[in-house]
């Protein structure tokens, strides 16, 4: 019984499978749906460099090689020389190319006329040939795939093939025959951004953040403000709450425009909105009357909460929207409509929890009187 099993051969002893030398480089060995093996190889695109030589007396003349340039083309290139008038005899299922040159063309010229030709298929639509002569006889033209590459068939020139696989393949079986198709496989293949959603980095290629910028409808807060402010140039000030003011008025002092300091008493006393739950402010519009030019914001207000042990003395703010109107009369109010907001340096985009909304106008020139009645929107995360 024999005892000299295959797999117990060391390797330099083991052949490789059969065809392989004859193979395709990128080419992978099947058993056919005729029960054959076969090499499939991977698509690829052909280059192919020609090193002429001369013509000598016509010698060249009637001289041929072919181009396959894909499974449906096949051209045959022949040479022409000036002078001879014997007729080429064609091959049957060639597509038939001439090339023209005259008797003793020197391997420059012989070159300079295969690439005239080659452009001339491209320009007619037979094939598209990319071409390039470097000045020393040698013509490289590409545009083939997936064939034998190009054959001489009696010139005697160098012909040297480069074949390159391209684009990312897949080995598939298409009604019980294997090969190679360039399709993307299953799965996700792209990332589209709907209404209201952010992708990164754009196209959704490597690791991807999908971020929903617009929150439904069904999650927005609002809330209805009025006010009357009767104020004073240089000066900032705060609407109070109805708890505080019944009518609504801009009476709260918060200083000299532009150097606003809270104190956590004006910071309840002039909170029109207190905040429930975290949410983004999503838009703040309204109509205002009057006499004067005013500067309208909008500050969140924040204190820590619950309180530390030592009671803080001032609440932070953040000014996330300014609006200055030039009031045309009270018979003649105006409007305005906010829905880009800033955010201050190490705030949350968010606003949280406890954090309250103020008001305040400020006016140029000289003082203001005016009404306003507006609306804030909030959208909860």
């Amino acid at each position: 019984m024999a005892t000299n099993f295959h797999s117990d051969l060391p390797n330099n002893q083991i052949h490789n499978p059969k065809d392989f030398s004859e193979a395709k480089n990128s080419s992978v060995p099947v058993k056919t749906n005729a029960g054959i093996l076969e090499w499939v190889a991977s698509p690829f695109n052909i280059s192919t460099t020609i090193t002429c030589g001369s013509d000598t007396a016509g010698v060249l003349h009637n001289s041929f090689f072919h181009i396959f340039y894909d499974n449906t083309v096949s051209i045959e290139v022949h040479f022409s020389v000036t002078g001879d008038a014997t007729a080429f005899v064609p091959t049957t299922g060639f597509t038939q190319s001439s090339v023209s040159i005259a008797a003793n063309a020197t391997a420059i010229q012989v070159a300079e006329a295969i690439k005239v030709e080659l452009d001339r298929l491209t320009a007619a639509g037979t094939a598209a040939f990319v071409t390039s002569v470097n000045g020393t006889g040698k013509c490289t033209f590409s545009g083939m795939s997936n064939t034998i590459g190009t054959i001489d068939k009696g010139t005697g020139f160098v012909f040297a093939n480069t074949r390159t696989p391209y684009g990312s393949q897949n080995l598939v079986s298409i009604n019980g025959e294997i090969q190679w198709e360039t399709s993307s496989p299953g799965g996700v293949t792209s990332i589209v951004a709907g209404t209201g959603i952010t992708i990164a980095p754009a196209g959704g290629t490597g690791d991807v953040t999908i971020t929903n910028s617009s929150p439904p409808s069904s999650n927005f807060m609002s809330q209805n403000i009025e006010g009357y402010g009767s104020i004073a140039v240089g000066i900032e000030w705060a609407l109070s709450n109805a708890q505080y003011n019944s009518e609504h008025k801009f009476t709260t002092n918060l200083g000299s425009v532009g150097s606003v300091s809270i104190s956590p008493k004006n910071m309840m006393n002039t909170s029109i909105w207190t905040n429930p739950t975290p949410s983004i402010p999503a838009r703040w519009n309204g109509w205002v009357s009057g006499v004067g030019t005013i500067t309208l914001s909008l500050l969140r207000v924040k204190m820590q909460c619950p309180i530390p042990a030592e009671y803080p003395t001032t609440a932070d703010f953040c000014r996330i929207a300014t609006q200055t109107i030039i009031l045309t009369g009270n018979s003649t109010p105006l409007c305005f409509d906010l829905s880009s907001f800033t955010n201050c340096d190490g705030w949350d985009e968010h606003i949280e929890v406890n954090e309250t909304l103020c008001i305040t106008a400020s006016c140029t020139g000289k003082s203001a009187s005016f009404n306003m009645n507006c609306n804030i929107l909030l959208s909860q995360v």
